[in-house]
């Protein structure tokens, strides 16, 4: 089964390592009119409707492997793997979280996104703890 990914378990994330041994597709980008990735914190979400192109990874994945990836994202109970169409016409599945709230992440790319977001993040200075009381 073809599963698109798009967050943490993309190539250079947090669970990628779950992905070992799957092909790999190719780099895939969803169609722009229907899909909308927001940040939850620590993961994304992908949810409908919405109108960015998300870009991610497309990988051939085995029924075990599968199995793993739903205990991960919690399927059925959270997050719900269902078909998607991405933009050169291939079809494959992923994981939807229908109604998420959260920042909007407009570039389409988790991986772009935190590098952005680190980026400013150590403009303002919040990288580190702020020390206190001398300390």
């Amino acid at each position: 089964m073809r599963v698109f990914v798009y967050g943490t378990l993309m190539a250079g994330e947090h669970y990628h390592h779950l992905m070992d041994g799957a092909p790999f597709l190719g780099e895939a980008t969803t169609t722009t009119a229907t899909v909308r990735l927001v940040d939850l914190g620590w993961y994304p979400a992908l949810t409908r409707p919405g109108s960015t192109a998300v870009r991610g990874e497309l990988y051939e994945v085995s029924p075990e492997l599968l199995d793993r990836l739903d205990a991960l994202e919690e399927h059925p109970d959270v997050y719900l793997r269902g078909p998607i169409t991405l933009a050169d016409g291939r079809r494959a599945t992923t994981y939807w979280l229908d109604g998420a709230e959260g920042v909007t992440i407009d570039c389409g790319h988790w991986p772009t996104y935190r590098s952005q977001l680190a980026t400013r993040r150590h403009a303002e200075g919040s990288v580190w703890p702020r020390k206190t009381n001398g300390r």
